[in-house]
């Protein structure tokens, strides 16, 4: 549809891209097609309008009316450019038709790559078909959804009961740490929370304390999906092992027969670890259409492929990867708690903020729940106590919003994190002393209770040394005697 000498259809798609949301997502597709020389010459005109002006998120339309005269004295002369100038500022068009203009521009431009990428296939050159099938797939995910069916269930429910049972009464995760239980609360699904630190402070050992926990509340066919990306996937499943029954690794190996039974028990076989180098939003979503998944946890977040990415600057990309996690949390109901570097600015800082995550400016984080910053000192370590961590909450729109900073500890030998630096056999931090604990009494008394054989006296747990509510909560094998060999009975 034409009026005068100007296409409509283009005039709107300007109308459009006056929100730089949209210009940044669009402008790379739409700037390939065949579109009129007027229409071009706007397009870049715009975009040089958003790089001079980064503070300005949508622009006026007689702004840039003046910014396209004073840029282009010459060409706002021309009869056809006076007309393009003259609709822009007369027509009123609504956001419906908009988008709809936008599909089907789209359309064109995803076409014309398809037919492009069939031909090299029908060629024998470098063509293949699993490129049309990303084409496909990204113009799905790039176009607007437009329909408009009048049905309220579209809408979130207003009744208060439903509401309540929902984000109150509705049993949720509990997490390993009281502090997070406090700050954050229990995860009740659809969430979406990342955690941050600097290499070798211990990030994956929170993951393996913190989802064993989580693993021995899920019920029925639950299971929590670890999608491992980062380091070996047998040295996380042993680590998982290790916080799950709360022993070291030279433990494992003398109680193996029992630690696995055990392990089953307390709902280890629950985690599963899709380990591969190279793993992609798709990847994501097809174990959540094939499996009941509770939880899904990424390691990294950051290293995730999604279809389009490619072209993309890191900001952007992780903006929009980020975007697609909460959208699949919030699709499927699960809590995703995806793991990333923090910068080198966070070295030897104790309570890390959003700035420090590694790669971020506002658009990752604006995506996020909650956000988990683990710092470690250097001096902690040069005192003796290397064990301690900082935890910072340093954003939460969970629970009642708490930015809290915690002191904590990280026993290394079975990945486990506790608020009072309770050690492995049930005992607290003492001064400045390693709060790390072999757990020997603990998994020996544990073990020979489950093959019937009474524990020698030096391996007997210390009365009063017996592990808290939170150690029994989390599964953890620092629990007191007796409710080991009352589960033992059982």
């Amino acid at each position: 549809m034409s009026v005068g000498n100007v296409q409509l259809e283009e005039i709107s798609l300007i109308i459009f891209f006056l929100t730089r949301e949209n210009f940044d997502k669009y402008f790379k597709y739409i700037s390939k097609l065949n579109l009129e020389r007027e229409t071009k010459n706007f397009l870049n005109t715009l975009k040089d309008y958003y790089s001079e002006y980064k503070e300005i998120d949508k622009v006026k339309v007689e702004d840039l009316l003046i910014y396209f005269s004073v840029k282009h004295p010459v060409l706002k002369k021309n009869a056809v450019y006076q007309e393009y100038l003259s609709r822009l500022g007369s027509i009123e068009i609504n956001e419906g038709i908009l988008k709809e203009n936008l599909n089907n521009l789209l359309e064109k431009y995803f076409a014309s790559e398809i037919i492009y990428q069939l031909t090299e296939v029908l060629d024998g050159t470098s063509g293949k078909l699993e490129l049309v099938k990303e084409k496909i797939k990204e113009f799905e995910d790039n176009k607007f959804n437009l329909s408009d069916e009048a049905d309220e269930s579209i809408f979130v429910s207003s009744n208060l009961e439903s509401l309540l049972d929902e984000e109150v009464r509705k049993a949720g995760l509990k997490w390993r740490l009281n502090c997070l239980n406090s700050d954050i609360g229990e995860l009740r699904g659809g969430t979406l929370g990342h955690v941050f630190a600097r290499v070798d402070t211990g990030k994956t050992s929170f993951l393996v304390s913190e989802v064993s926990n989580f693993a021995s509340q899920l019920k029925d066919d639950e299971i929590i999906v670890w999608f491992n990306n980062e380091e070996k996937g047998t040295r996380v499943q042993l680590r998982i092992y290790q916080a799950v029954l709360n022993c070291s690794k030279e433990q494992l190996q003398t109680y193996a027969e029992d630690a696995e039974r055990t392990f089953e028990d307390r709902g280890g076989r629950r985690i599963k670890i899709y380990d591969n180098a190279i793993i992609s939003v798709d990847d994501i979503v097809q174990l959540l259409q094939n499996f009941n998944v509770r939880m899904v946890v990424i390691d990294q977040g950051d290293k995730v492929k999604f279809s389009g990415d490619k072209d993309m600057a890191t900001h952007e990309r992780l903006k929009a990867l980020y975007g697609k996690f909460r959208e699949i949390a919030k699709e499927y109901g699960v809590d995703i708690i995806a793991v990333g570097q923090a910068s080198a600015a966070a070295e030897n800082k104790k309570f890390l903020a959003l700035d420090h995550m590694d790669n971020s400016k506002t658009g990752k984080p604006g995506e996020l729940d909650y956000a988990i910053g683990i710092g470690k000192s250097y001096e902690d370590s040069n005192e003796g106590a290397s064990e301690v961590r900082y935890i910072h909450v340093c954003k939460n729109k969970m629970k009642d919003g708490a930015h809290g900073r915690h002191r904590v500890f990280l026993t290394t030998a079975t990945a486990i994190y506790s608020d009072r630096g309770q050690t492995t056999d049930g005992g607290v931090e003492r001064g400045k002393e390693s709060a790390r604990g072999d757990g020997r009494s603990a998994i020996a008394a544990l073990f020979a209770s489950l093959t019937g054989a009474k524990p020698k006296a030096a391996q007997e747990i210390p009365e009063g040394e017996a592990g808290e509510s939170e150690a029994r909560q989390g599964g953890g094998i620092a629990d007191s005697k007796a409710p080991l060999q009352a589960e033992q009975a059982a």
